[in-house]
């Protein structure tokens, strides 16, 4: 009897929570049109040259090179050991460091400064402030935040996700992406942006769901930019988080991270 009311109360309490719908986003990488699809539990990143697929329903991360026609596979447990071979190289890379003379060794530490989220140990935790000003941009009010990691300043444009009727149930791949990555960097900052609850964001965390984000060097010299340029709910194929036809299985270089969409 009560593993019955147990079924009848889990059934009813599971009827009661929002369901997730999919949701497609387009948006642009420098110049580079981008386009992003998710369904409750899986991603499709898909750029002019690479497609990205995470299957959080299957655990595990494709890569395909449309140029090349090839593809890679990354597991939780191909994540977790590239993760530790990062930590092995920089593990070595620190006790170089012990032995080169005090130049080299300040040229070679500047130069991994301004890399913060490859480090053997977690990245350097933002900063954001918020600048007062505020614009419509592609249609959306957004607040400007100035987030800085590192050497490199990002001017953030930012838009609370109710603009987009978004639910944390619609946004859940993303953090199951990001759960997934972050078992090859534990400390990546960029990946922790999808975990966060909207909210509530913690320190370092812009607010809502950026729009427009231009990062600059210590020279203040643009080195990227990407915009959000549609929001969009409704169902997406579930052949969308299928890999393309015609591509190549290749085994990942050891020591290689996944490729980006670009």
């Amino acid at each position: 009897m009560k593993t019955f009311w147990f079924c009848i109360v889990s059934v009813l309490f599971a009827a009661a929570l929002p369901a997730a719908a999919d949701v497609t986003m387009e948006m642009k990488m420098n110049s580079s049109p981008q386009k992003m699809v998710a369904s409750a539990h899986n991603i499709r990143i898909e750029g002019p040259d690479v497609v990205t697929i995470f299957r959080g329903d299957r655990k595990l991360l494709w890569t395909a090179d449309m140029i090349q026609k090839t593809y890679t596979e990354m597991t939780e447990a191909d994540m977790a050991a590239m993760g530790q071979q990062i930590n092995s190289a920089m593990a070595e890379l620190q006790e170089k460091l012990k032995e080169m003379p005090p130049d080299q060794r300040a040229a070679v530490e500047a130069m991994m400064a301004k890399n913060p989220a490859v480090t053997q140990d977690a990245p350097p935790r933002a900063v954001v402030k918020a600048t007062g000003k505020s614009k419509t941009i592609n249609g959306w009010p957004c607040k400007e935040y100035a987030q800085t990691v590192g050497s490199t300043v990002m001017e953030v444009w930012s838009t609370d996700q109710k603009n987009f009727s978004l639910t944390p149930a619609d946004l859940g791949a993303f953090k199951e992406f990001a759960e997934f990555m972050k078992k090859m960097l534990p400390g990546l900052g960029p990946v922790e942006g999808f975990m966060k609850d909207f909210d509530k964001p913690v320190e370092g965390q812009v607010p809502g769901i950026p729009v427009l984000t231009v990062a600059r060097n210590d020279k203040g010299e643009e080195t990227y930019r990407t915009e959000l340029v549609k929001v969009a709910k409704g169902p997406v194929p579930p052949s969308a988080f299928q890999l393309p036809e015609g591509l190549k299985k290749e085994a990942m270089p050891k020591g290689k991270t996944p490729a980006r969409s670009n």
